[in-house]
């Protein structure tokens, strides 16, 4: 509005609806574009030695490091992961296929992104061997080689509202979540869990946590913001998409939702599936690695009481006096050695 001289946010609408391409640049306004070739020096490098290598294990030729680049700007962080892991596969002897998908909402930086095309001024952040290697001289810049743009797949993606990408060994999103309110951000850490395949690796800004999500990530490195994506049961819901979008009506549909006969039809296996497992499946407990239930199944009343005062979930405090030793005893087993463990014959010599 002060760059237009426009005094009233009434005026300003009536500017927009006059020129729809004001529309665009405050759309361009509202993103923040700053990015570099290996931004946060030490950070790459952290990613370099501790994750890189691990993404590469077990992997032959017929398979595939898939990455994932979120909030991409004008390509130099995606390139910047392109090149760790094209520099690590030429080590190998039979090294597997590397993919990026490198997404942003804004097609003008997308479109920098995939010409690969940057000012000279890009051998302050990058190495002297590294421009020889993966870049071409141009006329005033330098621009990616066609070895390293073809390995990176750009796109128009919003983790907002577009489907998520899955089976991810590696994802990263730096500067971007904080920039988002919190109850997006709390539905945003969920995505990523379910976007990474199991033992994936989740690399965030300096900003940037995951550690409010401890049972979906644990730390590799605190000061460098990379987190590994924790296997649990149950698996958490991801809500989809993670904004409210709102859509004309349709005829005979309120509000866009379905008729409630649809709903109730929809919903009936998910009902039956309810009964079937109530009835016939035995008494069960998934917990955390602390002990604290997350979810119940069955009749428990034979296994746990609640105690008196205030309400607790630790499984152990609301075990059954005589169960409570060995249920201890296991659960410390199969965190320690994430195995298998079976106290049957413990708990039968107490009457249980």
């Amino acid at each position: 509005m002060k760059a237009l001289q426009i005094e009233t946010v009434e005026q300003y609408i009536q500017a927009l609806d006059r020129q729809p391409e004001e529309a665009d640049r405050l759309f361009n306004d509202l993103l923040i574009g700053v990015t570099q070739f290996f931004r946060d020096p030490e950070a790459f490098e952290a990613l370099e030695k501790e994750v890189i290598p691990k993404l590469f294990e077990g992997k032959g030729e017929a398979d595939q490091v898939r990455a994932c680049v979120m909030g991409c700007a004008s390509g130099e962080e995606a390139y910047s992961i392109a090149i760790l892991l094209l520099e690590h596969a030429s080590a190998l002897n039979h090294a597997p296929k590397i993919q990026i998908f490198a997404t942003h909402i804004d097609e003008g930086a997308l479109s920098t992104a995939r010409k690969g095309l940057y000012p000279e001024s890009i051998a302050e952040h990058v190495t002297p061997e590294r421009l020889e290697r993966f870049f071409i001289r141009q006329d005033g810049g330098w621009q990616v080689s066609r070895e390293l743009r073809e390995m990176v797949l750009f796109s128009s993606h919003s983790f907002i509202k577009d489907p998520p990408f899955s089976r991810i060994d590696l994802i990263s999103c730096r500067n971007v979540v904080i920039y988002l309110g919190q109850e997006l951000q709390k539905k945003l850490i969920p995505l990523f869990h379910y976007a990474l395949r199991p033992g994936g690796y989740l690399f965030l800004g300096p900003s940037e946590s995951a550690a409010s999500h401890k049972e979906l990530f644990g730390t590799l490195d605190k000061k460098h913001r990379i987190f590994e994506r924790k296997e649990t049961l149950p698996r958490p819901a991801v809500t989809f998409p993670l904004a409210e979008i709102s859509r004309p009506n349709q005829p005979g549909v309120a509000s866009g939702r379905k008729p409630p006969e649809a709903a109730e039809e929809r919903d009936l296996p998910k009902r039956l599936e309810r009964i079937i497992l109530q009835r016939y499946r035995p008494a069960c407990v998934t917990v955390k690695e602390n002990g604290d239930a997350v979810y119940f199944s069955g009749r428990l009343g034979r296994y746990l009481d609640h105690p008196t005062g205030s309400p607790d979930v630790n499984l152990v405090n609301m075990a059954r006096e005589g169960l409570r030793i060995p249920l201890r005893t296991a659960l410390h087993k199969a965190v320690t050695t994430r195995e298998r463990v079976d106290q049957g014959s413990q708990v039968n010599s107490v009457g249980w």
